[in-house]
């Protein structure tokens, strides 16, 4: 199997899993004493919050690459590299920079 046909393969369980995936922060919050919440839950709260970023940027990237492959738009310098990060199974910077591991991506992604 080519580069191509590994990420795409990749693109398009990881966007099954991730497209719809998010927390609902302000049920969260709620939970969490809304305003009132202490130190530890204002955290967790950040957490969530970053999570939601992470997802979004997953998504996000893995649609225009998606674009790419189908020829609907030019193929960028950070296209080809996520495409090369999935088909290696690395985690790719981008993504990396919200949560940084060892790991590898089919790993990192299932610690998600």
């Amino acid at each position: 199997a080519n580069a191509q046909n590994v990420a795409e393969a990749i693109l398009q369980d990881t966007l099954e899993q991730f497209r719809d995936t998010r927390l609902d922060m302000n049920a969260i919050k709620n939970n969490l004493g809304g305003e009132d919440a202490g130190p530890y839950a204002t955290i967790l709260i950040q957490e969530c919050g970053l999570m939601n970023q992470l997802l979004q940027t997953i998504v996000s990237s893995l649609e225009a690459l998606d674009l790419g492959f189908r020829g609907e738009i030019t193929m960028t310098q950070n296209m080809a590299s996520l495409q090369d990060s999935l088909f290696i199974d690395r985690v790719p910077s981008a993504w990396a920079s919200f949560y940084a591991s060892e790991r590898n991506l089919a790993s990192w992604l299932q610690n998600l």
